[in-house]
């Protein structure tokens, strides 16, 4: 997350030097905004009310010269209760994401489930006026955003399927290497030994 937020601020001071039409090889030191990165998170595991990232937990050592660090407020339900009251905009948004979910719960498709919370919250008076002026383009956002959730995590399993074929197709030429060569008696090592089985690999040349 620290790493994303550093490149989206690299790219706003890349825009706002060359607005600003600053000389980056002068002399005179250039004067930039002070950056605040927050992240609102509203996904499904269990979070803190509030939490911190820093771009160096990303290091593989501990002595860069660089941090960046993402402040993370937690606004689902039940979360952050000080400041939701101090924002309606942020409350109305987490009460539409907590709708989407409930009507998907009860089994609704995505698309029927993000129309009923569209509905739920313009009845309710919660973001109704933006609803009323923006419901498609909010439609398509959160169908988008879920979209892509759902990508990601067929991606982790495709590698995950992808993995283990690949590891097995690997055990399989092991397997058949030593058989080859008079080891088949120690196979059985194969699986009970993982240095045993690095060996083999390096042995017979398989990745």
């Amino acid at each position: 997350m620290p790493i994303r937020g550093l490149i989206y601020l690299v790219d706003i001071y890349q825009a706002y030097i060359e607005t600003h039409r600053l000389n980056l090889y002068g002399r005179t030191r250039i004067m930039l905004p002070t950056p605040k990165y927050i992240v609102f998170y509203n996904g499904t595991e269990e979070r803190p009310d509030r939490e911190e990232c820093s771009l160096s937990e990303s290091f593989t050592e501990g002595d860069g010269c660089l941090e960046f660090t993402a402040t993370i407020y937690n606004i689902n339900k039940g979360h952050n209760q000080e400041l939701m009251e101090q924002c309606s905009t942020l409350a109305g948004y987490s009460t539409l994401i907590e709708m989407v979910r409930s009507y998907q719960k009860d089994g609704l498709g995505l698309a029927e489930a993000v129309d009923a919370a569209c509905v739920y919250c313009i009845e309710h008076d919660i973001l109704r006026e933006f609803l009323l002026k923006n419901r498609n383009e909010v439609t398509k956002v959160l169908l988008t955003e879920y979209d892509a959730k759902k990508q990601r995590k067929m991606d982790m399993r495709d590698a995950r399927a992808e993995g283990r074929a690949e590891g097995e197709a690997n055990l399989l030429l092991v397997i058949e290497a030593m058989t080859k060569d008079g080891k088949a008696a120690e196979i059985p090592r194969i699986s009970r030994e993982p240095e045993f089985l690095k060996a083999m690999k390096d042995r017979y040349h398989i990745e």
